[in-house]
């Protein structure tokens, strides 16, 4: 249900670049979302197409690109995508090293956004 909270502040945020560059409408929106974030983009969308009504962005189109969970080995460099990220086991696969970084996969930001 973090969706919500996350929505009101992307709104936030697109409603103000808009009027920073003086856009009548806001036609599309573009995240990039991370896949360790939990986000569910389908969420967002619906709490967009909410929040959004009455304002410059009623309408728009929310596009959301998933960022698969990506991890490196700190000892043999092995990188590798995880799956399971309800439940992600930080260990490599190659090793078995639990010394591992997150490469990809905790993004969560607007791309870019549409306007005329």
């Amino acid at each position: 249900m973090h969706e919500l909270g996350i929505t009101q502040n992307i709104l936030k945020l697109v409603l103000q670049e808009a009027e920073k560059n003086h856009a009548q409408r806001i036609l599309k929106v573009r995240l990039k979302v991370g896949e360790f974030t939990l986000v569910e983009p389908e969420c967002v969308r619906y709490y967009f197409s909410i929040l959004s009504r009455d304002t410059i962005a009623e309408g728009a189109v929310m596009e959301a690109e998933k960022i698969p969970l990506k991890i490196r080995c700190k000892k043999c460099a092995e990188e590798e995508v995880l799956s399971d990220v309800e439940v992600p086991l930080f260990t490599c696969s190659r090793c078995q090293s639990g010394e591992v970084e997150i490469v990809s996969g905790k993004e969560l930001f607007v791309e870019n956004i549409e306007v005329e």
